[in-house]
């Protein structure tokens, strides 16, 4: 399985389990906001540094921190900081479907202190290790792990319908 052969479902459903709604959804709500378009802006150029940190982006946005994470969580449901890790989980999935490189190499690609830390977030936001979602256990990626949140939007919106 590489990236070209991954179903578009299949990449949906992890940006469902990182950041609870599709990425383009995430960056079309934020970019109403002239400070919170430069948000993405700034998790792409700056998003392999290993020291990015919340006062380095709201510095950037031009926001306070406390001002900067209140809008985040009220307009996402994340804060800055869970959602730059989540930024970085999801490019460095969408790294490893597309390359042959090391863990090493794509964590720190990605702006994680190390292999090991880069482990756990993979493992704590999508209950899979890294080693799941390799080309090669094509498996791992069907298994991600959904948030509640998700299914409980998914119900409100269902009984909102019905």
């Amino acid at each position: 399985m590489n990236l070209r052969s991954t179903s578009r479902e299949t990449l949906i459903d992890l940006e469902f389990a990182l950041f609870h709604t599709p990425l383009e959804s995430l960056r079309d709500k934020l970019s109403y906001d002239s400070r919170l378009s430069k948000l993405f802006a700034v998790f792409e150029t700056r998003c392999s540094e290993p020291n990015l940190n919340l006062h380095a982006i709201s510095r950037a946005c031009g926001m306070s921190r406390n001002n900067l994470n209140t809008v985040l969580k009220r307009m996402t449901g994340l804060t800055c900081c869970r959602l730059l890790r989540a930024f970085r989980i999801h490019r460095s999935v969408l790294l490893s479907l597309r390359s042959n490189e090391s863990f090493t190499t794509i964590s720190s690609n990605c702006g994680f202190q190390d292999s090991s830390s880069y482990s756990k977030a993979v493992h704590g936001h999508l209950g899979v290790s890294p080693r799941d979602l390799l080309p090669k256990n094509s498996e791992g990626i069907r298994h991600l792990r959904m948030p509640q949140r998700v299914s409980w939007y998914r119900n409100v919106s269902a009984r909102q319908i019905a």
